[in-house]
């Protein structure tokens, strides 16, 4: 599966994402399949490809939500970046890294939104987002994030062993 497969996928996540999802809140979080998708396929390719995905995602979930341009394309270039080092680092990617990594790109996304929030002016109280927007935020991508990864394992190559 390689980056002409993927601008469709993720132009349908994207457009799941601003249409659906906020129909199926829990509290103030939802899922966030371009994240999930980004993250199941740096998981399994090379660099150069995974930060082609971020950078597609985050363009397309920025420009259909309310987030200032960038702010999608930042946590998810992060994202990107750490899962290569992360796997680089690791023989293989198990069970307890990818809940990890979710973990970690739910936070990425959360706390890059939440520090453009505050910076453009916004009063944010902290102790309510956390517990009202980011912990169901990560229940969500731990139920969502099984069945994408399956996906996209299944049509992605296996990544090329760096030297």
């Amino acid at each position: 599966m390689g980056n002409w497969f993927g601008l469709p996928l993720l132009v349908l996540a994207a457009i799941i994402q601003v249409t659906f999802v906020p129909q199926m809140r829990l509290l103030g979080g939802e899922p966030n399949f371009v994240m999930l998708l980004v993250i199941s396929y740096a998981v399994r390719a090379r660099l150069e490809e995974s930060v082609v995905w971020a950078f597609i995602g985050g363009i397309l979930l920025d420009l259909m939500t309310s987030l200032p341009t960038g702010a999608s394309v930042l946590s998810l270039l992060l994202i990107v970046i750490l899962i290569d080092q992360i796997r680089l680092q690791l023989a293989g990617v198990g069970f307890l890294a990818i809940i990890g990594l979710m973990i970690a790109g739910t936070l990425t996304m959360q706390f890059v939104a939440l520090a453009l929030t505050i910076l453009s002016g916004y009063n944010v109280r902290l102790f309510e987002t956390l517990s009202y927007v980011v912990l169901p935020s990560i229940a969500y991508n731990l139920v969502i994030i099984w069945p994408v990864y399956w996906f996209v394992r299944r049509f992605c190559r296996p990544p090329v062993p760096v030297l």
